[in-house]
This record gives structure tokens, sequence and C-alpha cells, in this order.
């Protein structure tokens, strides 16, 4: 019951209710003693009283008037919950296209270059005779080869050049052959190294190979070794 008078706004009937009590004051203070004809009878004391009656029922009723004139509905006035619009699904704003790049269209970096490489002999193969020698080679990788060029050194703790590389297509390949230094010992195992040579590299390689020892302890400026193999040599 409690929750039944706590739902009703008292505000929302305060016309109604000052309209029915200023037309019972009307009719209790002059209305019915007029209509009767008995006004005249009537003490002046309780003329007085009947005439504040009178004139607070018509006040009332000037006051409901322009209150409920003011407010043609008082429930929607107070925001009532049932005088909420709920928007509909037409009415909500539709969202904004993003601009925003997807994952899918984001650029795809470029592949990683890929560096030449030695593809053969394998480590350790067995290398029959040192004069004869062997074959080494390998691909020259996704870096445009240019002006440089590939060359092969033996390697003992310094380098013996031996020669440049033979390019073809995608692929380069050298003969490594005349292995060891006279008198050396066999079996013995050797070391070849693969550079990649600018011109300026493959200028001081060219000048060193002319030598009678045809050695230098270190690379020359623009050399870049790419791999080392050793090799097994059985014999002369």
């Amino acid at each position: 019951m409690r929750a039944v008078f706590d739902s009703i706004n008292v505000k929302d009937y305060l016309p109604i209710a000052a309209f029915l009590l200023g037309a019972l004051l009307i009719v209790g203070g002059v209305g019915i003693t007029v209509s009767m004809g008995k006004w005249q009878a009537i003490p002046p004391g309780e003329k007085v009283w009947r005439g504040i009656a009178f004139t607070l029922g018509i006040a009332l009723i000037i006051f409901s008037i322009v209150q409920y004139r003011g407010d043609d509905d008082p429930k929607c006035s107070q925001g009532a919950p049932a005088c909420i619009v709920e928007p509909t699904a037409s009415s909500s704003p539709s969202p904004t296209p993003s601009n925003s790049p997807s994952p899918s269209d984001s650029p795809t970096p470029p592949p990683s270059p890929t560096p030449p490489t030695i593809d053969y002999p394998t480590q350790g193969a067995p290398i029959p005779s040192s004069a004869t020698g062997f074959q080494i080679g390998g691909k020259i990788g996704s870096i445009p080869l240019g002006e440089n060029s590939i060359w092969i050194l033996d390697y003992d703790g310094g380098y013996t050049v031996d020669q440049v590389a033979t390019i073809s297509g995608d692929k380069w390949s050298a003969v490594d052959q005349d292995l060891g230094d006279a008198g050396a010992k066999y079996p013995l195992n050797l070391t070849v190294v693969a550079v990649w040579a600018t011109p300026e590299c493959a200028a001081k390689l060219a000048e060193i190979a002319n030598t009678a020892e045809d050695y230098t302890t270190s690379l020359p400026k623009g050399c870049t070794k790419f791999g080392t193999v050793t090799v097994h040599v059985l014999g002369p």
C-alpha cells in the first residue's frame, strides 16, 4: 500500500484539488444561502467569514485554471518515465566509417635480402688429388651483383688468393686446384673462403694474385667474407 502512495505525485493533482475546494468554498460560503434567499437573515459576523470563503474559493478556482493551462501534461513536465521517448533503431546515429587502414591494407614489408652462399662441396668432403683440386660454388643471392665479383681464397690464418668466380645466372662457381704448399704432407685439411668483392677489393686481390707469394694477412678494403668450407685433401 505504501508503494502505491509513494508512486502518486501530489503535484499532478493539485489543480484539480484546488478547483474542487474552491467550488466547495463558493457554494458553502455564499451560493446556497443566496439561492435560498436567506442572505439578509444572516448575522453580520457570519457574512464576513462566508464572504472570505467565497473570495478564497474564487481565488482557488483561478489558481487551478492558471495551473492547469500552464501545464497541459503535468506528468511529462515532471520528467516522468512514461513521457521519456526511447530512441528507435532508425533514429540512432549511424557509426561513422573509419578511414583507418585495416591490417590487411597495411603495406607488406619487402623481403630481407638473401646473401650469397656456398652450396658445394660439403664440409669435410674428401678431395682425391691436390693437383686436380675441386669445384666450389653456390648461389649469388638476391643482392644484385652489379660491378661486384666473387673470389675464392685459401685460408690458413692468412689468405692465399686463388681466382675470381664465374657467374652463370644466379649461380657462381670456381675451381680450386694445386692445393697446399710444396712439400705438404697428406692427407691434409684445407679451408677455403668466398668473398663478395667490390671493384676496389677485386683490384687489390688481382694485384696480390700477381705477386710471387699471392698471399695477404688480411682482407683488403671492400672484401666481405660470406662463406667458409673445409675439405679433406687425400693426396698430391
